[in-house]
C-alpha cells in the first residue's frame, strides 16, 4: 500500500510538472505571434518578386550597354588598317560576346527563380487565412498610397482556419 501511494504521489507530482510546462509553452507560443509571422512570410515573398524584377531590368540595361560596345569594336574592327589593331578588336569584341553570354545565363537564371517564387506563392497563397491576405492587400495599398495607379486587390476569400496553430504550422511549412 506504501509502495502505491508513493508511485501514485510521484505520478501525480509529474502530471503537475507536465501541465506546468505545457502552459509555459503555450504561453510561449501565443508570444510568437503567428499571424505576425505568416504576414512576414507573405511581405519576404513579395520582396522576392521585386528585386527579382530590379535585377532583371539591371541585366537588360546592361545587356545594352554590352551591345552598344561590341557596334564601337565592330566599327574599329572594320576601320582597323594594321593587324595589331584588328587583333586589339576582336580580342574586345570576343570579351564583350562572353559577358553577354554570361549575361544571359544570369537572365535565364533569374527567369528560372522568379517561376520557382511563383509556384511557391501560389501554394502559400493557398494556404493562408483571410486576415493574412487581408493584411497583404493593406500593406500593398500603403505602399501604393501617393502612386497614380493603384494594383488590384487580390481575393481575400479562405476557407483555412484563423488559430494560431494553424498559422505556425503554416510559417513553418513555408519558412
Amino acid at each position: 500500500m506504501q509502495e502505491l501511494k508513493k508511485q501514485i504521489d510521484d505520478s501525480t507530482t509529474k502530471v503537475e510538472q507536465c501541465e506546468g510546462l505545457v502552459n509555459k509553452l503555450e504561453n510561449e507560443i501565443i508570444e510568437w505571434d503567428a499571424f505576425k509571422k505568416l504576414c512576414r512570410r507573405d511581405e519576404e515573398l513579395g520582396e522576392i518578386d521585386n528585386l527579382l524584377k530590379e535585377f532583371n531590368k539591371d541585366l537588360a540595361e546592361e545587356v545594352k550597354t554590352m551591345d552598344g560596345a561590341k557596334k564601337k569594336q565592330q566599327g574599329l574592327l572594320d576601320s582597323a588598317k594594321e593587324k595589331q589593331d584588328k587583333d586589339d578588336a576582336q580580342y574586345l569584341i570576343d570579351g564583350v560576346n562572353n559577358y553577354v553570354g554570361e549575361l544571359n545565363k544570369l537572365n535565364e537564371d533569374v527567369h528560372n527563380l522568379k517561376e520557382h517564387k511563383d509556384e511557391c506563392f501560389g501554394e502559400f497563397n493557398g494556404d493562408i487565412p483571410s486576415s493574412v491576405k487581408v493584411a497583404r492587400n493593406k500593406r500593398r495599398a500603403a505602399a501604393n498610397a501617393g502612386k497614380k495607379v493603384k494594383p488590384a486587390e487580390d481575393p481575400t476569400e479562405s476557407d483555412k482556419p484563423e488559430d494560431m496553430y494553424y498559422m505556425l504550422e503554416t510559417n513553418c511549412k513555408y519558412r
